[in-house]
């Protein structure tokens, strides 16, 4: 189900692809937190709620430096 979505979501909005393969790993260490590390529900779940935006703050500032959506590596890829 996940790589079927990712595969017809990813080629029409690029912007997505570090949130999109960087969940996977991130849940993997919330679950090590969790059930391994014994540590705190709550923390665990802010702390991958954190992670996982400044995956998408991270992907955004990437694609449009600017703010602006054709600069870039939008522009280098002439999207």
């Amino acid at each position: 189900m996940f790589a079927a979505s990712a595969v017809r979501t990813l080629p029409t909005t690029p912007e997505i692809v570090i949130p999109t393969f960087g969940i996977v790993p991130l849940a993997i260490v919330v679950g090590l937190m969790l059930y391994r590390w014994r540590v705190n529900t709550i923390f665990a779940t802010a702390l991958g709620v954190i992670l996982l935006f400044w995956l998408v703050a991270t992907d955004q500032a990437v694609h449009h430096p600017s703010g602006n959506p054709h600069t870039g590596i939008c522009q280098f890829l002439g999207q």
